[in-house]
């Protein structure tokens, strides 16, 4: 299912993302528990997130070993938001 989504990504985005073309780094980084929790207010779970940090851990992701465990949820975020930033930019 994550090889057809990612995939897909690909196919609609292309395989490289070029930050050149938007002139931001950061973005508001709402908390993914914090997102669905309508309940209380999540202003206390926002914080900054950067897009050259996450493009430095994405490349670092293609570097490691191949018995290097990835960080799953970490590693698939920075991916995530790189997509949502390409796909807002066009």
């Amino acid at each position: 299912m994550c090889t057809r989504l990612l995939d897909a990504a690909q196919e609609r985005f292309g395989s490289e993302i070029d930050l050149s073309i938007l002139e931001v780094d950061f973005y508001w980084n709402v908390d993914l528990r914090s997102a669905f929790n309508i309940y209380q207010d999540p202003a206390s779970e926002i914080d900054v997130g950067q897009s050259s940090d996450d493009m430095a851990e994405l490349r670092e992701l293609l570097h490691r070993r191949a018995d290097d465990d990835p960080m799953l949820w970490h590693d698939l975020q920075h991916l995530v938001l790189q997509q949502e930033i390409r796909f807002r930019a066009r």
